[in-house]
């Protein structure tokens, strides 16, 4: 490939050199003990990419001998994908709009490309330890490379490829202190928490096969003990059964997350906004319930003391303001006995204040109480401003 591309506007090759570092990083090794001026350090095999405190590129590190996996997994082509001949492990380049990563950057956008980014190396099999800060130089000789566009991907375009993997809601999560004396113990509590995750959607849209090679990947890429300690990471045919062993199981026998779909158990197939609604409704009449029985209570209690009863006792002994005591008067006046007058129970002289969401005095005129305060119930979060 011709070191004019460089200077090519189309070229992914010029969109590197335009986000180089002025100074990058490189040398003839991963050890980057060189800085040099971006043109001396295209020379060199491996380079600096993105500079200290912006992210312009996702960089996958593949040790495997299949450059060709994102094509497999259906994931969208790399800018470019640069090959070692002889071993046929490679880096694949996605270009993103610059993310700032200084001490002084928002931390949202930064753990977003950390999700992306992790959920996209579980689907490649890449080295998930990988974090530069240099990478093969696209377009040395050394490697042979792949040019495919000069697109830049958005993060959330990419994210609709993968599932991005966040905390399980219904669990704690792996117990890994209990396991922490064992390397299979421990890939096996993290992988089975990932397969209970996943499991649902993929009996949805996959097949088993499909599924294990999810679970398989993931637990590959979990495969990093040696960084942390230990003398040697898990033989591949050890992971391989493991996960074989998870997915089968998880498959045939999980069916956790029927009970984790929230309080109400909503398929997840039903629309958001519906499921919010009905959720909100729900909330609602339960907060009603509580404050009904809470009302209920105090009203027994002050009977019991031979208390006066008002709108002011109850929200005092209930902790309601008197707003919304004032609205459940069908629930005070049903355990009343004998029945007090209405104008004591509101105790107008100096309580209520009315408003738009308080129960008028009128009421008093003969009007039925329990029919003409039900109507007038609002919900707690207009009422109890208390």
């Amino acid at each position: 490939m011709s070191a004019l591309r460089y200077y090519q506007p189309s070229s992914s090759l010029n969109r590197l050199f335009s986000h180089l570092p002025h100074a990058p990083y490189c040398s003839d090794d991963k050890t980057a003990r060189l800085k040099l001026t971006k043109t001396k350090a295209l020379s060199f095999p491996y380079i600096q990419v993105d500079t200290a405190n912006l992210k312009n590129w996702l960089v996958f590190d593949l040790d495997h001998d299949n450059p060709m996996i994102w094509d497999d997994e259906s994931l969208p082509p790399p800018n470019f994908m640069v090959v070692c001949p002889t071993k046929n492990t490679s880096h694949l380049f996605y270009a993103i709009p610059g993310v700032a990563t200084s001490v002084n950057s928002r931390s949202a956008p930064i753990q977003y490309m950390k999700a992306v980014y992790e959920a996209m190396a579980i689907r490649l099999n890449a080295d998930l330890s990988y974090s530069g800060p240099v990478a093969k130089t696209p377009g040395h000789a050394w490697w042979r490379t792949h040019e495919f566009h000069n697109k830049m991907y958005d993060l959330g375009e990419l994210s609709e490829y993968v599932d991005l993997e966040t905390k399980p809601q219904w669990s704690k999560g792996p117990d890994l202190d209990s396991v922490s004396h064992s390397r299979n113990c421990t890939l096996f509590e993290i992988t089975r928490f990932f397969a209970y995750a996943k499991v649902s959607e993929a009996r949805r849209k996959s097949t088993l096969a499909e599924f294990e090679a999810q679970v398989r990947n993931y637990a590959t890429a979990r495969n990093r003990f040696k960084e942390k300690g230990w003398q040697n990471n898990l033989a591949y045919s050890e992971i391989k059964a493991t996960a074989k062993s998870i997915a089968r199981w998880t498959w045939d026998y999980y069916r956790g997350d029927s009970v984790h779909r929230g309080a109400m158990g909503l398929d997840s197939q039903i629309p958001l906004p519906e499921r919010q609604s009905s959720s909100a409704l729900r909330t609602a009449k339960m907060k009603r319930g509580k404050t009904e029985v809470a009302i209920r209570n105090a009203v027994l209690k002050a009977k019991e003391s031979g208390a006066k009863i008002s709108c002011v006792s109850i929200a005092r002994l209930t902790g309601l303001c008197r707003q919304t005591v004032a609205s459940y008067l069908n629930v005070i006046l049903k355990n009343l006995n004998p029945i007090i007058s209405l104008n004591d129970l509101l105790n107008t002289t100096n309580s209520v204040k009315l408003g738009v969401y308080q129960i008028d005095p009128i009421f008093s005129e003969g009007i039925n109480i329990s029919c003409e305060a039900s109507e007038v119930v609002q919900s707690e979060d207009e009422n109890d401003t208390s």
